[in-house]
């Protein structure tokens, strides 16, 4: 859940605050040099944001693979994918190995989604 929230919160707000302090800046060039700080003070704070919320669910995609590692029917290899995806995740935030920029952002979402719909696929087969 702490993982969840914190993407929602960074991505909140890049989306208002970030783009209020801009058009600020737009509106008064004489404070731009000080926004200019503001702003990278606030992109920190948004990428440390990001990465607890990037470890937070890898660690949840982990822990829940397994569980799902542990079984003796086609759930397993979900499970080690999942094992493999989110302990190689966490380790690659948390040490700094993989930025969430737009290209790293996407790199997670779609090892999260492959996941996911691997799950939902075995929900659906009934298989776990």
């Amino acid at each position: 859940m702490i993982g969840a929230a914190s993407i929602i919160v960074a991505a909140a707000f890049n989306g208002f605050v970030v783009i209020d302090i801009a058009r600020m800046t737009m509106r008064a060039p004489e404070t731009s040099d000080m926004l200019k700080v503001v702003l990278q003070g606030f992109g920190a704070g948004v990428g440390v944001i990001e990465a607890i919320g990037g470890v937070g669910i890898s660690a949840a995609l982990f822990l829940w693979s397994a569980d799902l590692a542990l079984n003796n029917s086609i759930a397993r290899w979900a499970g080690v994918f999942g094992l493999v995806a989110g302990a190689g995740l966490m380790i690659a935030l948390a040490t700094g190995m993989m930025r969430l920029n737009v290209p790293g952002m996407m790199l997670v979402v779609a090892v999260w989604a492959v996941w996911f719909l691997a799950v939902g696929a075995l929900m659906t087969l009934r298989k776990v």
